[in-house]
């Protein structure tokens, strides 16, 4: 046709078809012409009646299909001067090891875990930021090695553990304890968790004791915890049970 473009249809259903398909590009040509508008190459898609409807522009030498809905971008040394280049994620897990004194692959799996551990170390300055890496990579991993718990912990949850650990209101130990109970879809109430007195934990040592006559150390050790789960620490409660033996 002349003044018109080559065009490419897709999407015959029926072979029988072509024929009409064909007769209707001439005739929607022949008007674009008509209309004095530019015919350009394009790909086109063959639709039920016959008629085509736009799909993309031809490919062209630059790329194979070209973007059908993005402008151009004209990159300029202004654009270019405005684009930081990513660190390397070997770059990134060193900076991580030595500034926060982690291990390479604890650093490498907080990157590549999107964990905002960042954030996590500047809201919570009295944690140790391997203290912070424990709570949310390895827990949720003991967790579900123990307890087969498969909970997929958010944000909020490990601020929830987080905030009363790092304002002393309970025990770093009760990490596990708290985590174990949101993974099993409990809510906290850190009131009932609060650390308890020297007595109190004497008094419920004294009583373990009594009730398991001739247990091991370790055992009583597990006992005491289970009763207390995270209202106080391990190494308090093995030298109270020390005392008592």
């Amino acid at each position: 046709i002349t003044g018109g473009a080559r065009t490419e249809v897709k999407g015959f259903q029926e072979l029988k078809s072509i024929p009409k398909v064909i007769m209707y590009e001439i005739q929607r040509q022949q008007q674009e012409i008509k209309n004095k508008k530019k015919i350009e190459k394009t790909v086109r898609k063959a639709e039920k009646d016959g008629k085509t409807s736009f799909l993309r522009p031809m490919p062209g030498a630059a790329r194979m299909y070209p973007e059908t809905d993005v402008p151009p971008i004209h990159i300029t040394q202004e654009i270019l001067k405005k684009i930081a280049i990513p660190k390397l994620l070997t770059e990134m897990v060193d900076t991580y090891a030595e500034k926060f004194s982690l291990d390479p692959n604890i650093a490498r799996e907080l990157i590549k875990g999107d964990i905002p551990f960042i954030e996590y170390v500047q809201k919570y300055q009295q944690l140790k930021p391997a203290f912070i890496a424990e709570v949310v990579l390895n827990i949720p991993k003991e967790l579900k090695a123990r307890f087969n718990i498969t909970h997929t912990f958010t944000e909020d949850e490990f601020n929830q553990v987080l905030k009363p650990i790092n304002d002393a209101c309970v025990p770093k130990d009760a990490a596990l304890a708290l985590l174990h109970l949101l993974g099993e879809g409990k809510k906290l109430d850190i009131n009932k968790l609060m650390n308890i007195t020297d007595d109190e934990l004497e008094k419920v040592v004294k009583e373990i004791i009594k009730k398991n006559k001739g247990a091991p150390i370790n055992a009583l050790m597990g006992e005491v915890m289970k009763e207390l789960r995270g209202k106080v620490e391990g190494k308090k409660v093995m030298s109270i049970i020390k005392k008592f033996m």
